[in-house]
């Protein structure tokens, strides 16, 4: 009788690149190797959605950004007026690179919708506005209790963002994964 396993690490995904690669051994003399490779991708909906609990962005074409431990903020249908469909607002902050990242939706669901407000400041970059741009929800499994938002949502998101330093049109496309239990 044979029994083998392998087990690979968690992907790191540096600049754009993802790479993973892992080791098992079985109860006999035999091991077992597994490697791989990944790119980040682009399409008409922004970039592909990177690992668990992170946000991709990149602005103008360049380099891709990613950030880490993202938190997740819903109002439900119904829990404000001003919102009959739900709201969604996800923000992401790494203070030793000076980076912020803040994207909302007026939706609770999976879907399309307009980007309701996103604000990026990444190095020379402090990119707001309202209303231009869109995301595109592919899971929507979250809930807030009282106040206290749990679950998972993924997404793309693209557009045209206004570059506050002198108001040329920038470039953004990214992607999100949050898994909040």
């Amino acid at each position: 009788m044979l029994i083998q396993g392998c087990k690979l690490d968690a992907p790191v995904y540096p600049d754009g690149a993802a790479t993973s690669s892992g080791t098992g051994t079985n109860t006999g003399t035999n091991t077992g190797t597994g490697t791989g490779t990944g790119t980040v991708t682009s399409d008409d909906n922004g970039l592909s959605i990177g690992p668990e609990n992170t946000v991709l962005f990149q602005l103008e074409g360049g380099a891709i950004t990613t950030m880490s431990n993202p938190s997740l903020a819903v109002q439900m249908d119904g829990e404000d007026p001003s919102y009959p469909n739900g709201y969604t607002q996800i923000n992401a902050l790494d203070v030793l690179a000076g980076l912020t990242f803040r994207i909302e939706f007026k939706s609770a669901h999976a879907g399309t919708f307009t980007i309701h407000g996103i604000n990026i400041n990444a190095r020379a970059y402090n990119i707001s506005n309202l209303d231009v741009g869109t995301v595109k929800v592919t899971r929507f499994d979250a809930s807030n209790n009282n106040g206290i938002t749990h679950g998972i949502i993924t997404g793309q998101f693209t557009g045209q963002q206004v570059r506050m330093t002198d108001n040329a049109l920038v470039n953004v496309k990214g992607s999100f994964k949050i898994n909040i239990p």
